[in-house]
This record gives structure tokens, C-alpha cells and sequence, in this order.
């Protein structure tokens, strides 16, 4: 009895188990879902990811001559990585699905890296903090259909679109928390803070906003306090960090002029940079409610028809955040250790974000917190380190159960969906075992399997352009694998091209040879009525579902940059 007392492992590495179990649980269903569903899940802002990679490969630049960006321009983004995966595989989809999956196991170790600037002890004590603020990072992000919302799409999912900057973010405030622990110069890591400092300074100014701002921000807040407390403003000790935060400044604002001397073609929907009119104010401060409670999820414990557990999930993690504030509060004389000032760094972010939609005229989207979700990670370790030892336990244990509820509702009709519509061998198998009797609420999708089969005749039969709306062509176009190209208008304005994400050299008179119109009960009636004033008969070729191709001898699309 003695030998067996000896040998049961500590509680920590239990409980450190249980979290490495349910965050692989996340990334084998995030898996899933990339691999089987990237199709079924695509739509239009997915596949002209795909389609930028394809052209970034062909022309070997990062900015395609003719194609129209829409509010952010990429140089680490997932679309660049995916662009070199596409020259190995040839297929778009299969370059997007790899890069995404290495997206996330990018986040994951800059993540780690960043929380062992700041966690202390041995093993397992010091991994189980790590990976229960990463556990917290993933599993905060919560729909009752994942697939269709931006929370997980913007880190985890399909193009992953803002992986980039939540890896930037890690990286850089990672290495300026460690200079208040360490005097060593590590050049590794300071130059490749600078590099993405520089990198997202091209791609989007929300990357200022969101990290080199708050940056800033921090050093002028310690500057403040060292005077309030009658302390040198600035020691050998201070200058480091000053340093480092300028360092970072100067790099991104480079990366602003460079990408203003390129000056690609964009067509951005931020809204306006001019200061908001004061009776405009409070309307603007009112929009940051249903943004916060999207990206909080929060919206799901407010509306009608959801399950309660959102309602509870979402207050626990409110509630994480809210007592890692007051902890913050009760000691703000004191100096932060790197733990706090990551998140104090993260909070100043997020509350920066949400100000400069106040003050000036940027429209907000939930998307736009995104510093949400690592603020929940980084407040649930500064939790966890002042937890007395026996409610610690309880509080990954309570985690964990959340966390395998919130995938439980919110992330396997996805995975059942990708599965069940999916002609591979794990499709066929998950289909099997569904007529066997187990239950899914998952179904065959009828649209997605016509636009499919429209996909494989428009190949067969030697097209290379799909012409149709925002949502139609795309969709087609998308199980092409990148053999053919979506062009598409507003269903508002049939014939008219998208001001945002296309690339202008597809709507050329030559190209209308090789294009098929197709058309739903949206635009079918109204688009041949505009053709028949313009004394042009559409030709039928096929029918597949509510989809209908059409041929024209002419160019219908008027190139409106002419």
C-alpha cells in the first residue's frame, strides 16, 4: 500500500491533464472542420483569400497588380503563408487549410512563450498556468454555430484572419515584459518583434492601435507614476523598456509609410478618420454593446432560443476579467511584474480600440475586440496565482467542464456537418455510423452539393471565369481548388463589379469567352431583363438546384475604373 501511495502522480499533473485533454479536444475539432468543411464553410471573404494566395504565387509579389484589398493588406497574414503552400500543392483549398492549422500552432507556442516571460516554479506547476491561460484563449470564444460566427473564424478557422496579429501581439509584448526581468540584449526575439512590428504596420493600422499605442501608453502611465512617487523618472534600470517600446513604434510607423509609398489598390470600409461630432457620441458609445456582447458572447445569454450555458460561460469569464481588475486596482502603487503588464498592456488595448471607434469615425465590428480573448487568458492566470491552493483546483476543473460544454454546443454541429457532406473516407465513415444510430443533428447540405456539381461541369466543359453575385459565385468557384476564378457583383447592382476584393484583369472583354453566368432567384429575372435592354440574349447551359448558367457573346460587367 505504501508503494502504491508513492506512485499516484501529484494533483497538478491530473489537473494539468485534464487541460492539455480538452485544448486538444478544441484543436482535433478545429482540425475537422478545416480539413472536411473548408468548402462547405467558405464564402466570399474566405475564398478571395484563396484567390489573393493564388495570384501572390503566380506573380511572386505580395500586392498583385489589379487586385482591390479591402481594409487590410497582407505580408504575414495567413493568405501569405498559404500563397507558399500553394506553390507545393497546387490547390488553394488544401494551401489554406495548412496554413491555417500552422496559424494555429503558431499562436500556441507565441502564446506560451510569452506566459513563460512570467510564470515561475517547476513542473507542473509552471506548464499548468501556461496552458490553462491557452485553454481560457481557445475555449472563450463561444456561438451556438461557431462556423458561421467571427469569434473562432478570426484565430482557429478557415483563413484565419486575424492570427497574425494576436502571434504579433505575443511576440512583442512577450519580449518587452521580459526586460523588466532580465538585462540581456535577446536579439533573436527583439528582431523578430520588430519584424512583425514592421510587417503589421503594413498590413493595418489595427495593429497600432491594438499594441504600439497601448505600448506607449504603459511607459507614459509608469513615467507618471514614478513621479507621483517622487522616483527618478528615468534609471538605468527604466531605459530598456523605453527602448524597447520605441523600437517597436518606430518599426510599425515605418511599415505605415512604406505601405502609403506602395500604395496599393484598396477599397477600405473603416468609415472616416475625422474626429465624431459630440451629438454623435453617445450613438457610437452605444454600438460598443452589441460588439462586446457578440465577442464576449454574451449575445447568446440575452437572445431568445439559446441555451443558458452561454449565460453562464460568458459571466464566468466577465468575471475573470473583472476580479483581474480589482486585483490590479488594489495594488496600483506597486510595480506590475510581467504577468501585469502583458494584460495590463492587453486591457489598455482593448480599451484603446474601443475608445478610437468613439472618437472618430471608424466603424465598429465585434472582430475589432479581438484582444478580448487573450485579456481572459492572461486575467484568468493572474487568478490562478492568487487563488488560494484548493479553490485553484476547482477553478480548472469548472473551466474545463465549460470548455467541453462550449464545444460541446457550439463546435461539433460543425464538425458533424463537415463530416456528413464530406465524399472522403472520414465522411464516409462518419455516415455509416450515422445510420447506425448515432444521433446527429447535422444535414446534407443540397445547395452546397449543386454548386459542386455546377463546379464540375463549368471545369469539364472548359470555363475559367464564374460571374454571379457575392455569394453565388464563390461558392462555385471554391470547389475548383483555385482552376477557376469567382467574379461577382451586389445583388443590388448585377453587372456591376464588387468595389472591394476582386481582381480587375478577370472582367476583361477576352475573358467573357471563357466565363459562365449563373444566377439564382435573386438576380436570374433582373439579370436578363438588363440584358435584353443592352440587346444581348443569354444563352441557358445548365441547371443544377436553384443555380442556372448562362452564356453571353459580350461582356456584360462594367469595368467601373475605366
Amino acid at each position: 500500500m505504501a508503494q502504491l501511495q508513492k506512485r499516484r502522480l501529484p494533483p497538478g499533473y491530473w489537473l494539468a491533464g485534464m487541460v492539455v485533454f480538452c485544448i486538444f479536444a478544441y484543436l482535433v475539432i478545429f482540425a475537422i472542420m478545416n480539413i472536411y468543411g473548408y468548402k462547405l464553410f467558405s464564402d466570399a471573404d474566405k475564398y478571395a483569400d484563396t484567390l489573393l494566395s493564388r495570384l501572390m504565387w503566380e506573380e511572386k509579389t505580395l500586392f498583385p497588380d489589379g487586385w482591390v484589398f479591402s481594409n487590410q493588406y497582407y505580408v504575414v497574414a495567413t493568405p501569405v503563408l498559404a500563397a507558399l503552400f500553394y506553390g507545393v500543392t497546387g490547390n488553394v483549398n488544401t494551401a489554406m487549410v495548412l496554413a491555417t492549422e500552422l496559424m494555429t500552432l503558431f499562436i500556441i507556442v507565441s502564446f506560451l512563450w510569452m506566459t513563460f516571460s512570467f510564470t515561475e516554479g517547476t513542473a507542473p506547476g509552471r506548464w499548468l498556468l501556461c496552458l490553462f491561460g491557452l485553454l481560457l484563449l481557445i475555449c472563450s470564444t463561444m456561438a451556438p454555430d461557431i462556423h458561421g460566427n467571427r469569434p473562432s473564424e478570426i484565430f482557429f478557422l478557415q483563413a484565419s484572419y486575424y492570427a497574425c496579429y494576436l502571434i504579433g501581439f505575443f511576440v512583442v509584448v512577450g519580449d518587452y515584459a521580459r526586460t523588466f526581468r532580465s538585462r540581456e540584449r535577446r536579439l533573436c526575439s527583439w528582431g523578430l518583434a520588430l519584424f512583425l512590428s514592421f510587417a503589421l504596420g503594413i498590413q493595418s493600422l489595427r495593429q497600432t492601435v491594438a499594441m504600439i499605442l497601448p505600448l506607449l501608453a504603459y511607459e507614459i502611465f509608469l513615467a507618471l507614476r514614478r513621479l507621483c512617487l517622487r522616483q527618478p523618472l528615468w534609471t538605468a534600470e527604466t531605459r530598456p523598456s523605453l527602448f524597447r517600446a520605441i523600437s517597436y513604434a518606430a518599426a510599425n510607423v515605418l511599415g505605415i509609410f512604406t505601405v502609403s509609398w506602395i500604395d496599393p489598390l484598396h477599397s477600405s470600409l473603416y468609415g472616416s478618420f475625422q474626429l465624431t461630432p459630440l451629438d454623435q457620441l453617445w450613438p457610437r458609445i452605444q454600438a460598443l454593446w452589441p460588439a462586446f456582447q457578440v465577442i464576449s458572447g454574451l449575445k447568446y445569454s440575452v437572445s431568445a432560443g439559446y441555451s443558458p450555458f452561454f449565460t453562464v460561460f460568458s459571466l464566468v469569464l466577465i468575471g475573470i476579467v473583472a476580479a483581474a481588475i480589482l486585483l490590479w486596482l488594489a495594488n496600483i502603487r506597486k510595480s506590475e511584474g510581467p504577468l501585469e503588464i502583458c494584460w495590463l498592456v492587453c486591457l489598455i488595448g482593448l480599451l484603446g480600440t474601443a475608445l478610437s471607434t468613439v472618437v472618430i469615425g471608424i466603424n465598429i465590428r465585434d472582430i475589432y475586440l479581438f484582444l478580448w480573448y487573450p485579456l481572459v487568458a492572461l486575467s484568468g492566470i493572474i487568478l490562478m496565482k492568487h487563488l488560494p491552493r484548493w479553490s485553484k483546483g476547482l477553478l480548472i476543473v469548472l473551466i474545463c467542464l465549460l470548455s467541453l460544454v462550449n464545444l460541446r454546443s457550439g463546435y461539433t454541429y460543425g464538425a458533424q456537418s463537415a463530416l456528413l457532406n464530406s465524399p472522403s473516407y472520414a465522411g464516409k465513415a462518419f455516415r455509416l455510423i450515422r445510420d447506425y444510430g448515432f444521433k446527429s443533428y447535422a444535414t446534407i447540405d443540397e445547395d452546397y452539393h449543386n454548386t459542386e456539381a455546377l463546379c464540375d461541369w463549368a471545369m469539364a466543359e472548359g470555363y475559367d471565369y464564374v460571374y454571379g453575385d457575392w455569394y453565388t459565385a464563390p461558392e462555385i468557384a471554391v470547389h475548383s481548388g483555385g482552376r477557376l476564378a469567382a467574379c461577382h457583383w451586389w445583388i443590388e447592382s448585377v453587372f456591376v463589379p464588387n468595389d472591394r476584393l476582386i481582381y480587375r484583369h478577370f472582367y476583361d472583354d477576352e475573358d467573357n469567352a471563357r466565363a459562365v453566368y449563373v444566377f439564382t432567384d435573386r438576380d436570374e429575372q433582373l439579370a436578363l431583363d438588363l440584358a435584353a435592354e443592352r440587346g444581348v440574349e443569354l444563352t441557358r447551359q445548365a441547371e443544377f438546384g436553384k443555380y442556372t448558367a448562362y452564356t453571353s457573346p459580350v461582356q456584360l460587367f462594367t469595368r467601373t475604373w475605366d
